[in-house]
């Protein structure tokens, strides 16, 4: 593939995709990816990932760059790779519905039994957003120990829910504690 500022052409030039930005994630702790820890981003990757998405965002490149609602990363970086301050989401903005049916919150949060809201399928939706989701609209650093103690607690809420460790109560990834700032 070719990159032109806001186009992307396929090998056959036959067809062509307009993108009009560039939104970066990185491999999470979640799902099968627990079982390739070889490829999760280091401190020190996560640092070159963020000053690279800084410097493109301060050149005004052509193609709009960001770094995705993965985490809170610190006052240090937090507006210089986005556009909006670090929120997760998952019960209190967004609602997914699994292909049987069942109400969710974010598609990359574990499935579990006690996280499901719902059925499309018996339930009236409006409802059960107005009544449920409580365990995502609580804030989950005040269930943690680590985050107690944490003086930006207040800004990451506890960080995504989909790296959220259900079982203890915990952050599966701290990207403020990973990079030490």
């Amino acid at each position: 593939m070719k990159i032109d500022a806001s186009r992307v052409w396929c090998q056959s030039r036959s067809h062509c995709l307009t993108v009009d930005s560039w939104r970066l994630t990185n491999l999470e702790p979640i799902g099968r990816a627990n079982q390739m820890k070889c490829h999760f981003l280091t401190a020190d990757d996560f640092i070159y990932l963020f000053d690279f998405i800084r410097s493109c965002r301060q050149n005004h490149t052509k193609l709009p760059i960001s770094f995705g609602c993965s985490h809170y990363v610190t006052p240090e970086y937090e507006m210089d790779i986005r556009d909006y301050f670090f929120i997760c989401g998952a019960g209190t903005l967004v609602a997914s519905i699994l292909y049987n049916g069942d109400i969710y919150a974010c598609l990359d949060i574990e499935r579990r039994s006690e996280l499901i809201q719902g059925n499309i399928k018996k339930d009236n939706f409006k409802e059960i957003w107005q009544n449920m989701f409580s365990q995502y609209r609580e804030r989950r650093d005040r269930l943690s120990s680590l985050c107690a103690i944490c003086l930006d607690a207040q800004f990451c809420r506890g960080d995504s829910a989909h790296t959220w460790d259900y079982d203890n109560n915990c952050a599966k990834c701290c990207l403020k504690q990973m990079l030490n700032i």
